[in-house]
């Protein structure tokens, strides 16, 4: 699910970045069709463009950040247990489930009343439009092809409520409600969801109110009509297109406003860069060139916890090596050469043979490892001692070397070999992390000192 709330994320951003074109350049307009298809348009394009694959061999900070909190979320869903990243995409994925759960009801709810409002009403069939008359006051609405107003509407305004609510069931409006209505279940949390929403049903009223008044009838009366009808009672906005919907003074200056200067569609254009930004924003690091840098380093030995290499270490110690039952100083002896205890986190757990611990040692035991002074001796066999016998100096600037080097993991899994055994030809992206709170998360995850960064490495199926 993790996939799902970041592909969540990216549909909302991009919803905001187009409602505020649309609210900048074209909501005053009155080609009113046209903005239709573009609010549409602009709906699903904010759905499709999170799946345009892009990628960029120098992120800027947006898409650094980007890929970052990208990573985080996922990361985050395949925790378990008591993490602090894991309880809060619980938490929020919980949250989400309540509010499309919650919407999905009021939307029943709705489609519930307006089933029990056609069996109380009196059905009329007008070329292909039902109209359902009701004996209480209701403000008039349409539902595709069905139209609902009182008797008493029906009786004085008739002619003028069917032309507008007429125009709705032939211009398709409540697929584009069904529409809008899914897209808002799905982005209940994002404000342009709802504002979309909202400005889609303003324009079906311009259009509807365009269609009364293209068939003759009178704009002052019709207008007065709309002002008498506003204080409605009982409507259906969530699912239905309603007669008093929306901001009446508006509707009323746009019947009355000047047709807008169809050049004005070129505005348009200015979408497109737009949604390529917002493209270009998602667009993964693949750093592709550090290879041939990163290749000459080998990465061997990114252990998930390399403190405790056997049960002779206390976990009660992750910054330094402790030995039980002994204190005071203790000094380690890997295959009869002393070493140090940076050193000794070097050994792989799985390398070990054996290890005995000397308790109080004798001045001769003391004196053959050049010892003056020691409360315990830490004796380790090596299953390679050759291999782990070269000279400590060289160790230890192999050591420091990979210090200094980033965590690598290919497909989810660290990567302890060299970096050039890969082929170039199967990588897929490379992505580079640097942002403590993500390094967090994968220091949580992998169990490995991330502070100089983690490559993430994806290979082509």
């Amino acid at each position: 699910m993790g996939y799902f709330l970041v592909y969540m994320l990216k549909s909302g951003f991009c919803l905001v970045l187009f409602y505020l074109f649309y609210r900048l350049f074209l909501w005053r307009d009155t080609y009113f069709r046209f903005n239709r298809i573009v609010l549409l348009s602009m709906t699903v394009a904010a759905f499709l463009l999170p799946f345009i694959p892009v990628s960029v061999e120098q992120p800027v900070f947006v898409q650094q950040q980007s890929a970052d909190w990208e990573k985080w979320v996922l990361l985050a869903s395949e925790k378990e247990g008591e993490d602090s990243s894991h309880f809060w995409y619980v938490f929020f994925f919980y949250l989400y489930g309540m509010g499309v759960a919650f919407l999905l009801f009021q939307i029943g709810r709705s489609m519930l009343k307006i089933r029990n409002v056609m069996k109380k009403a009196r059905h009329l069939q007008i070329d292909r439009v039902s109209v359902w008359l009701l004996d209480q006051d209701c403000s008039p609405f349409s539902w595709m092809n069905h139209v609902f107003l009182s008797s008493k509407d029906w009786a004085e305004n008739g002619e003028e409520i069917l032309l507008h609510e007429k125009a709705h069931v032939e211009a398709g409006h409540a697929y584009d409600l069904i529409f809008m209505n899914i897209c808002v279940l799905l982005q209940w949390f994002n404000p342009a969801a709802w504002l979309f929403r909202q400005d889609l049903q303003t324009l079906h009223e311009y259009q509807a109110d365009e269609a009364v008044i293209q068939h003759g009838i009178d704009a002052k009366k019709y207008q007065l009509l709309l002002i008498k009808k506003t204080v409605g009672s009982q409507r259906f906005i969530s699912v239905a297109n309603s007669f008093n919907q929306s901001n009446l003074k508006l509707r009323i200056i746009m019947m009355l406003k000047s047709k807008s200067n169809p050049w004005g569609k070129l505005k348009l254009i200015g979408i497109f860069p737009l949604a390529a930004m917002a493209v270009v924003a998602f667009a993964r690091p693949e750093v592709s060139h550090e290879l041939e840098t990163l290749s000459a380093v080998k990465f061997t030995e990114f252990l998930p916890d390399v403190t405790q290499p056997s049960e002779f270490f206390s976990s009660q110690a992750p910054d330094s090596l402790k030995v039980e039952g002994l204190k005071g100083k203790v000094f380690f002896v890997v295959d009869s050469k002393p070493i140090s205890e940076d050193s000794l986190r070097l050994l792989d757990p799985q390398n070990i043979q054996s290890m005995d611990v000397l308790k109080n040692p004798s001045p001769e035991v003391l004196r053959k490892y050049g010892l003056k002074d020691s409360q315990g001796i830490v004796l380790v066999t090596t299953k390679r001692s050759d291999e782990f016998s070269k000279d400590l100096d060289e160790y230890q600037k192999d050591w420091k070397k990979r210090l200094n080097t980033p965590v690598i993991i290919v497909d989810g899994e660290l990567y302890t070999e060299e970096l050039s055994d890969i082929d170039p030809s199967t990588i897929q992206s490379i992505s580079v992390y640097k942002d403590e709170g993500i390094l967090d998360t994968f220091k949580e995850k992998y169990g490995v000192d991330v502070k100089n960064g983690v490559i993430e490495i994806t290979l082509k199926k």
